[in-house]
């Protein structure tokens, strides 16, 4: 879920009231983790001033959280520094776009993760991905790995995409869609089949390898 904060941008949903408090403290009673999604594209900068920073770790400490999903390292860096509680799993962003050992190395170390999302480019990179799952085996790193993704491969549209996303719920998003890759997998069908989108019966080959979680 996410938070309806008017500098954290999210197309997820559109108002966090009060009743969406009540159901998300009741599937923590039920041992259910409560993951929370910091994840938009782009930012106001007005969020890098020190009140809407308190502000938003205010927010965040009030709620019983088990995971936050955050793409800006800067916010995550000044987040940590005013007090984030340190119980609570910091993961990276699938757009955060970690396709390497060396990309890796960069988070874990810059930041101190312990939970690694993977780039959607290492479900068709085995020899890439066996070197990053060694590396966090080695230093004790959970890692997730996207299933149900359906880009294209190296997506050339992928930043105007995510900012759009970002910065809107308007089903202007639709026709972008077929200005981009809806259309180009339209005109040539044969790119979907590299997708690097998981199938059910794949799985056990990314278990096997070392893979900590699937998102979905």
């Amino acid at each position: 879920f996410s938070v309806d904060y008017h500098l954290t941008k999210s197309a997820r949903i559109q108002e966090f009231s009060q009743e969406v408090l009540t159901e998300l403290i009741k599937l923590k009673m039920n041992d259910v983790k409560l993951h929370l999604v910091i994840n938009g594209y782009s930012y106001d900068q007005k969020i890098y001033l020190d009140y809407f920073i308190d502000e938003l770790l205010n927010i965040i400490n009030s709620l019983p959280l088990d995971i936050i999903t955050m793409n800006n390292t800067v916010l995550l860096k000044e987040l940590r520094n005013r007090g984030l509680n340190p119980d609570i799993v910091i993961k990276n962003s699938v757009n955060n776009k970690l396709k390497t050992l060396d990309d890796v190395i960069t988070y874990h170390t810059f930041f101190n993760l312990t939970s690694i999302m993977l780039d959607r480019s290492l479900n068709r990179n085995e020899d890439e991905l066996v070197k990053i799952l060694e590396y966090c085996k080695e230093h004790n790193l959970e890692t997730t790995i996207l299933l149900n993704e359906g880009c294209i491969p190296n997506c050339p549209y992928k930043q105007a995409c995510d900012e759009s996303v970002s910065n809107s719920y308007d089903p202007v998003v639709n026709k972008f869609s077929f200005l981009t890759c809806g259309n180009d997998f339209a005109a040539t069908p044969s790119v979907t089949l590299k997708s690097p989108f998981v199938i059910p019966g794949t799985i056990n080959k990314y278990k096997e390898l070392g893979v900590t979680y699937f998102k979905i």
